[in-house]
């Protein structure tokens, strides 16, 4: 008899591991292919969901608020990942070795049940503890990312006047608080996995405690309890592995609401005409325009203007609100009230493929971004080389490019006047119709800033050129001045 319950046992045990390894394979194989899937998807749905928000809506939130959200997909896509693979297979493992513990011995079978019900109980009555501290943690490196953009981005200044102490204590703060929340989380999270794992040991030794007492009174053999013990791994490892899982699964959901909050965030919804120019003669109406960044700071209201030309000048004094409506103009913001048109019709109703390909606003303030000269003038798009340097030589500008190797210069390595350059270059290499040029002649040479402005003249559409720069304004055929939240012709 002992020597057939050793071979049953045998069997029994290798019958598992089979199992196990079988199950293991096949969640092996179906993580690979479906978590390459759900990447794909999910940085597409939020990376390219963000960039295809209005401008203004992006412009709403803090660098450090993007960055800290988009970073946290990670945590949702584990929360995917666990929901659509792991908690699956986990069902499965846990109901078919259930259903075995069941055929073994039924009275035993209940403390699994009482088992599962006390730990859906733990993690119900911590999920709001969890919630919470996963805010606190996402909010905390929110603020941290943003004192490291705000500190690095103007470290020349900091530098300067000495401040190197005090942004420096400003940091440590954002990172105290923010390893400090990270702490609660992890020590919240660890005496919960201990409690689970205590209820867990406790359930192993009053379920082997009952089997013995039972055997006792001849009412189970030990053949059965070990059997039932063999096979009790099986179900109590993932509902273990599940119910640890929690601190993941409530990150992955608080990060996920944030980002929704971003992402379904609706601002305006454009129509889909096409703006259609038939000639040169371009005009942009202003109709009771106005703007403000907020309930406390308007400034524009009630402009109502014809704007034409070909050369426009747009000047005024600084933050009367010049940058804000050629970013109007560009579609970047909205009126808050009013309307703009152009040659006749309103531009909420064209659409945004049709007012990208025929506006362009370019910032002679923004950044480059961290790449070589040649992939900050092409972006990306089909641009030949021969059409770059044809363009230079129409901007008479070879000579403050010469001897630097496009593809292997970055931003760093440039003078103002080179950005500068970069800048129209990118923006005019594609005709449009309209082109706003704010602040573009800051940083060049006298010489050069002339063959530019002489370039820009030359194109064809309407140009507004927003500035200071008293050459600028005298060579355009009309000025346009903001003052007192009003656009006036001067000339």
């Amino acid at each position: 008899n002992l020597g057939e319950l050793a071979l049953q046992l045998m069997f029994i045990y290798i019958l598992i591991n089979f199992f196990s390894f079988s199950l293991t394979f096949i969640n092996n194989f179906i993580y690979n292919s479906m978590s390459k899937k759900i990447d794909e998807k999910i940085i597409g749905k939020y990376f390219n969901g963000l960039l295809n928000k209005p401008n203004m809506a992006i412009e709403s939130y803090e660098i450090g608020e993007l960055l800290t959200n988009l970073s946290n997909v990670i945590l949702i896509r584990q929360r995917f990942l666990t929901y659509l693979q792991l908690l699956p297979i986990s069902v499965l493992t846990i109901t078919g070795s259930f259903y075995l513990l069941y055929l073994s011995d039924e009275k035993l079978s209940f403390f699994v049940i009482l088992l599962v019900i006390v730990l859906s109980l733990i993690i119900y009555l911590s999920d709001s503890h969890y919630e919470k501290l996963s805010k606190e943690l996402i909010e905390t490196g929110q603020d941290f990312n943003d004192s490291v953009i705000d500190t690095f981005t103007n470290v020349s200044i900091i530098k300067q006047l000495g401040l190197e102490k005090e942004f420096g204590n400003r940091g440590k703060k954002k990172l105290t608080n923010y390893i400090i929340s990270r702490t609660k989380m992890l020590n919240f999270d660890s005496i919960l996995n201990q409690i689970k794992s205590f209820v867990l040991s406790s359930f192993n030794i009053i379920l082997f405690s009952t089997g013995v007492y039972l055997i006792t009174l001849n009412q189970l053999s030990s053949g059965v309890l070990l059997t039932f013990n063999a096979l009790l791994a099986y179900v109590t490892n993932p509902i273990l592995n599940l119910a640890n899982l929690q601190s993941v699964l409530v990150q992955g959901k608080v990060a996920q609401e944030k980002l929704y909050n971003i992402l379904e965030s609706q601002i305006v919804l454009y129509g889909n005409k096409s703006l259609v120019i038939e000639n040169d003669d371009i005009f942009i109406n202003f109709d009771l325009v106005s703007y403000d960044y907020d309930s406390n700071s308007k400034i524009l209201k009630d402009i109502s203007i014809n704007i034409c030309g070909n050369n426009i000048a747009l000047s005024g004094t600084n933050g009367v609100g010049k940058s804000t409506i050629g970013k109007l103009i560009a579609r970047l913001y909205i009126p808050d009230s009013g309307s703009i048109e152009i040659n006749g019709q309103n531009l909420i109703d064209i659409s945004e493929e049709s007012v990208s390909k025929n506006i362009i606003y370019v910032d002679g303030r923004e950044s480059l971004f961290s790449s070589s000269v040649s992939d900050n003038i092409k972006l990306g798009r089909n641009i030949k080389d021969k059409d770059i340097y044809d363009t230079l030589s129409k901007l008479k500008a070879n000579s403050i490019f010469q001897n630097l190797d496009f593809e292997n210069i970055s931003d760093k390595q440039l003078s103002l006047g080179q950005m500068q350059i970069i800048k129209v270059l990118r923006a005019t290499l594609s005709a449009k119709n309209i082109y706003i040029f704010d602040e573009i002649t800051n940083g060049l040479d006298e010489c050069v800033k002339q063959n530019v402005v002489d370039y820009l003249f030359g194109l064809k559409g309407m140009k507004i050129f927003i500035t200071h720069d008293k050459e600028v304004i005298s060579k355009c055929e009309k000025e346009y001045t903001v003052k007192d939240m009003k656009i006036v012709r001067r000339r």
